[in-house]
């Protein structure tokens, strides 16, 4: 992200936080974040390049995401069922 900043400096950036879990008949991630694993890398990159635009997705709880947006997070997914 750092470079791409310093090399293409004109441009808006964004980042994602999709969390992978484990699903019925689908891949196994190697590793599973949990909650507060997603809460530091979000303040990590909000802490990083406070201009970036940061989003969450719908997929988390409500609870997780009512407690998470305040912190850092600009943009939520579009719902997804």
């Amino acid at each position: 992200l750092l470079w791409l900043q310093q090399h293409y400096w004109q441009s808006r950036y964004s980042v994602s936080f999709p969390r992978l879990r484990p699903c019925t008949g689908g891949i196994e991630p190697a590793s599973i974040m949990d909650e507060r694993q997603l809460v530091q890398a979000i303040c990590a990159f909000r802490l990083l390049a406070p201009e970036i635009e940061l989003s969450l997705s719908t997929r988390e709880s409500p609870w997780f995401r009512d407690r998470v947006i305040p912190l850092a997070i600009n943009n939520v997914s579009a719902f997804s069922k």
